[in-house]
């Protein structure tokens, strides 16, 4: 899920993109963390069940990355892309998508300097299928 300006950066230092690896995480607020933030919603101030939550949700996400990366034999995770979804009744998903890398011995680019034709906009390469169903995208202006 890297541009071509971050695969050539990364191969020009010699790394080597193994795979894309996936980290998921989906916390509930439970029963009565539901009804004590709702009661908290109605005073000014930060409610610390769910930034409690939202914080152990990311922590198991970036962990599951890096399970899967250290398994494949990374060196490295680059491209760390987050996405968090609210599915509703107090459920939070977080899935974070990055590219596992090891260093490799004789890596490099063919050119030390990047060619035109490598600097190309492109979209996010990951579609959600299940997005505009039942739930909300939260790291997206609305």
């Amino acid at each position: 899920d890297l541009t071509n300006q971050e695969m050539w950066n990364l191969i020009n230092l010699g790394y080597m993109p193994l795979k894309l690896v996936l980290g998921v995480s989906v916390y509930s607020l439970g029963f009565v963390g539901g009804i004590t933030s709702a009661f908290k919603s109605f005073v000014r101030g930060e409610i610390n069940e769910l930034t409690t939550l939202i914080y152990e949700a990311r922590e198991q996400a970036i962990a599951h990355i890096a399970t899967d990366a250290r398994n494949s034999g990374a060196d490295l995770v680059v491209g760390i892309k987050t996405y968090v979804y609210q599915l509703g009744s107090g459920i939070i998903e977080f899935m974070d998508i990055g590219t596992a890398v090891k260093k490799l011995p004789g890596i490099t680019t063919h050119s030390t300097t990047l060619i035109p034709q490598a600097i190309i906009s492109d979209r996010d390469t990951f579609v959600n299928t299940a997005e505009g169903t039942l739930m909300t995208k939260l790291n997206q202006p609305s």
